[in-house]
């Protein structure tokens, strides 16, 4: 089963040499789910580990969905959490 949360996202737009925020939205998303794609798969392994590597950004909404330890970065322990979760290894991503 899916664990489903929230993230605030804002919309942060840079022209003429100043940041305009607009406003704060709401975006759900799937823990586990690196990728967006709805699914927890071999992909979102991939996915932070090429973040890990400096290889791909993540949005502020897929790091959400895989900030286990909350340090507010990818790294390979979040990379084999989704996989013991792949594997049956565990069933969900509480500590």
């Amino acid at each position: 089963m899916f664990a489903l949360a929230k993230a605030a996202v804002y919309n942060i737009n840079a022209t003429d040499g100043y940041i305009y925020i607009q406003g704060e939205s709401e975006q759900e998303f799937t823990q586990g789910d690196a990728t967006g794609d709805g699914e927890v798969d071999i992909l979102d392994v991939i996915t932070v580990n090429k973040a890990f590597m400096g290889k791909e950004t993540l949005t502020e909404v897929q790091l959400k969905a895989i900030d286990f330890n909350g340090n507010g970065k990818p790294d390979s322990d979040e990379a084999l959490t989704i996989l013991k979760y792949i594997v049956g290894m565990i069933t969900d991503f509480t500590a």
